[in-house]
Order: C-alpha cells, then sequence, then structure tokens
C-alpha cells in the first residue's frame, strides 16, 4: 500500500483573490517562486554565520507569502523562527529551518504546475 502524499499548498485564498484571472494566479506563484528560495538561502547563510536578527529577518519576510499560498503550518513555523530568534532560544531553530526549508521546496515543486 503506498502511502498518499499530502498537499502542501491550498490555494483558495489565492484564487478568492485572483478571482477568475488565471493569469493574475500564475503571476501571484510565479512570484512565490522566485522570491522563496532566495529568502530560504538568506535564512540558512545567517543561521550558519550565528546571525539571529537576519535569520528573523527572513521568517518574518516569508510570513505573508506563505499564508497567501495556504500554507498556514509552514507559517506558523516561520512565526516560531522569528520568536525563537528574538527570545535567544537558539537551540529550537536549526531543525524548524530545516523543516521550513523542506515543505517550502516540495510546495515549489507542487506550484509549478500553476507558473506556466
Amino acid at each position: 500500500m503506498t502511502e498518499k502524499k499530502t498537499q502542501i499548498v491550498e490555494l483558495t485564498l489565492l484564487k478568492e483573490f485572483a478571482g477568475d484571472d488565471n493569469e493574475v494566479l500564475s503571476e501571484l506563484i510565479k512570484v512565490f517562486l522566485k522570491q522563496t528560495p532566495e529568502i530560504l538561502e538568506n535564512m540558512q547563510k545567517a543561521e550558519n554565520q550565528n546571525d539571529w536578527f537576519t535569520v528573523s529577518r527572513q521568517a518574518h519576510k516569508l510570513k505573508p507569502s506563505l499564508g497567501t499560498m495556504g500554507m498556514e503550518k509552514e507559517k506558523n513555523l516561520a512565526l516560531e523562527i522569528e520568536s525563537n530568534c528574538e527570545a535567544g532560544e537558539i537551540e529550537l531553530i536549526k531543525n524548524k529551518i530545516e523543516v521550513l526549508t523542506k515543505r517550502c521546496k516540495e510546495a515549489m515543486v507542487e506550484l509549478q504546475q500553476y507558473a506556466s
């Protein structure tokens, strides 16, 4: 028995915003696909340099996009990363960044079909 893969993105909110305009939907997804890898890379670089202020800022920057794509678990994870940085709870951050990065990459694969 094969395990069913759970969808990460939930585009209901984005589709409500775009209405029937598939071009707008596609453009918003393209922006997400362009910006998210850069934000994640900046977050990982900052983590490697123990620059928790920048990690926090990058997590903060990512939250609206995650919400727009219906990625509530990932949005909450970004919020946790941001909060952990601000509270100096560094030991909690590394694993969360890894999980967030993995989930965002999986979401980007899902979203490719809408960006063409």
